[in-house]
């Protein structure tokens, strides 16, 4: 493909076959998908997988805003953090937001789990999990949806699901290292009993830590949620083409990247799938997400594997590692499987939930 391809031509070769330019190629289809939020695409995935039964209390659900879909909603529990309420927020954000018990809604994107922990758990690793979480607030916000709460509104608790979802199967969303200084060194601690004896900070999701990508550097966590897998903006800032798309290319352009995702999930073993039904059927939805969390700690342990600390970088840390094309080569996989599993699991749980 051509950097001078049409939006229109753009979605249609991703949604068959042909294979996206090389990394770092600086093509459109890098750049496009900048603005695309992987939280659209999971939603959108996720809504795709669900029965009519299930479709239909998505609509009636968001029914008093002017989204229709999952992906719509998908990027709403971000424009919540650390705001108050403003003159055009519907209803349900205003009550959300003048709810004292919300104002730190921000921390509930994460759990800072040392990578040397076995599984998520509140009962076994209570230093470094929390009632507000990012699984316990799935939980609660599950439970609404089940009419077993009235923690949110129905509206607000699925849209904080939609999102929370996705950011559990994030793996440096749950795993991460804590930082020991010792003289002029700082060394990655991964061991909880030592981080939790020693008291140190975490480094807030890989935030503090800064892989040596381009010139100024980008941190572990960015680097995560926006470079890696096989859909992902491949490493360069936006250049303005996907803000000056017409809303029905960005329309186009998004649902060929969905198609592109429901068909890696299609492609999974049956297997797999039954194995998944069989674990999840074992408990109650609103705990499934602490075997997310499990699944992600592990995935957490690839993204750290090779990054050694350089060197202060401001208030962060400048890190070594392998080298972005043999980092790259070992995580996008991971990262992609995380992305898939986010939306399979967010269809089932929608599922649960309404059945």
């Amino acid at each position: 493909m051509s950097e001078d391809l049409t939006s229109q031509d753009l979605a249609s070769s991703v949604a068959g076959n042909e294979v996206p330019p090389a990394k770092g190629s600086g093509s459109l289809y890098d750049r496009e998908f900048w603005a695309i939020s992987r939280h659209e695409l999971i939603g959108g995935a996720a809504e795709d997988l669900l029965s009519s039964q299930a479709r239909e209390q998505v609509r009636r659900i968001l029914e008093p805003l002017t989204a229709d879909s999952l992906s719509d909603i998908a990027g709403w529990a971000d424009t919540v953090k650390r705001r108050r309420p403003r003159p055009n927020d519907d209803e349900d954000t205003r009550a959300f937001l003048e709810d004292s018990r919300n104002a730190k809604n921000d921390t509930w994107h994460y759990v800072n789990v040392p990578l040397g922990t076995e599984e998520y758990s509140r009962e076994r690793y209570p230093a470094f999990t929390g009632d507000e979480d990012v699984v316990q607030m799935i939980r609660e916000a599950v439970l609404v949806l089940k009419k077993k709460s009235n923690r949110f509104s129905e509206l607000n608790a699925l849209r904080l699901v939609v999102h929370l979802v996705g950011d559990v199967h994030q793996p440096v969303h749950v795993g991460c290292c804590y930082l020991e200084k010792t003289g002029g060194t700082v060394t990655l601690v991964t061991d909880p009993d030592e981080a939790a004896t020693k008291h140190l900070p975490h480094d807030q999701g890989g935030n503090k830590l800064i892989l040596p990508v381009g010139t100024g550097g980008i941190s572990l966590h960015s680097y995560w949620d926006e470079h890696l897998g096989e859909i992902s903006a491949n490493g360069q800032a936006p250049d303005g083409e996907a803000d000056a798309l017409e809303p029905e290319q960005s329309a186009s352009l998004k649902r060929a990247f969905i198609d592109k995702l429901l068909g890696w999930i299609e492609a999974e073993t049956q297997a797999e799938d039954e194995a998944a039904k069989v674990a999840a059927e074992a408990s109650p939805p609103e705990l499934w997400a602490v075997d997310w969390a499990t699944e992600s700690l592990r995935a957490a342990r690839s993204a750290y594997q090779s990054l050694e600390i350089r060197r202060p970088h401001g208030n962060k840390l400048d890190v070594t590692w392998e080298g972005q094309e043999a980092y790259d080569a070992r995580c996008s996989p991971i990262a992609s499987e995380r992305l898939t599993a986010a939306a399979r699991n967010l269809a089932a749980l929608l599922e649960a939930i309404w059945a």
